[in-house]
């Protein structure tokens, strides 16, 4: 992982960084919030979100910028930059088969980057803070019942099989799901293969 690329990613909600030391303010969450990644649905933990100081590269000048909300990810293999976030704190994002430009709301290029193996690729230096924010993990365990109403109420055994793929350690208990009761207690029976 390159420190100054910033991978421009239309797929996430939130930009993503895993390293701990570049957080000006953080807030941990209360518990870990699942974020989805790629093509192949990775499940990775967020344990917390923060504001970074950076400085953006255009033409070879640096723009002091501050990314916001970005969320502590350890397990990342590189830093994203989110196309929703940027948007939604007023840039805008142009994305063609050469490279990635960033205006600001007054039209102005806040920074730029190349397509790079079918990525996009932001020059973004972080300043890191002479005092960092303090950093701790979620050390709640979470339970198996939140765990399958997060992935929509799937088999609880699948739901572990997946966890434990994904190293995620959960407390296995026999919570009783009311939402799954109540779903099968309103559907109608698909019938036998023989009655089709």
């Amino acid at each position: 992982m390159d420190a100054d690329n910033w991978y421009c990613d239309s797929g996430v909600t939130r930009h993503i960084t895993p390293n701990k030391y570049y957080f000006v303010s953080y807030t941990n969450f209360a518990n870990p919030e699942m974020i989805v990644l790629g093509k192949k649905n990775l499940l990775i933990q967020a344990y917390g979100q923060c504001m970074i100081n950076v400085h953006m590269f255009n033409n070879g000048m640096l723009h002091d910028a501050i990314l916001k909300n970005v969320s502590y990810v350890p397990d990342a293999n590189a830093h994203l930059l989110s196309v929703k976030a940027a948007t939604q704190n007023g840039y805008s994002i142009t994305l063609n088969e050469k490279e990635v430009v960033i205006r600001g709301g007054d039209g102005t290029v806040a920074a730029s980057g190349k397509l790079v193996n079918d990525l996009h690729v932001l020059a973004i230096r972080v300043c890191i803070p002479r005092h960092t924010a303090d950093v701790q993990l979620a050390t709640q365990v979470e339970t198996l019942q939140v765990w399958h109403e997060h992935l929509g109420h799937q088999n609880k055994h699948h739901v572990m099989k997946v966890l434990k793929q994904h190293d995620i350690s959960v407390e296995a208990n026999k919570e009783f799901c009311e939402g799954c009761a109540l779903g099968k207690a309103h559907r109608q029976s698909i019938g036998t293969r023989t009655s089709r």
